[in-house]
């Protein structure tokens, strides 16, 4: 089973993408970016489903530390409510918030292949 480390700053958010996605994917979450660097390490996931805009460190920040630390090629998707600059992610995928249940399942499939 492939593993997803989910990271979202909103308990709702984490809760919901956490219930939508744990019936496919082994599901780590936490609510810090910070944390999340730290569980990457442990956890190996197949995709990093993050937040953008959180507090202390976004997502894309949070990426970059990734990158940093672990080297080579993270898979990473974001969930943003805010579409006014998406060339921050780089081309990265992305899902807009609030999103349907159904629309997250489809996009971690399409970007887990």
């Amino acid at each position: 089973m492939k593993k997803i480390l989910i990271v979202d700053d909103e308990p709702m958010m984490l809760m919901i993408a956490k219930r939508v996605l744990s019936a496919s994917y082994a599901i780590t979450a936490t609510e810090s970016a910070e944390e999340a660097v730290g569980l990457y390490g442990s956890e190996q996931p197949d995709l990093v489903l993050s937040d953008l805009l959180m507090p202390k460190m976004s997502g894309v920040e949070m990426y970059e530390k990734l990158k940093e630390r672990y080297g080579g090629d993270i898979p990473i998707m974001y969930m943003t409510a805010d579409e006014s600059d998406l060339s921050v992610l780089g081309g990265a995928p992305y899902i807009k918030k609030p999103f349907k249940p159904a629309d997250l399942l489809a996009k971690v499939n399409d970007v887990l292949g």
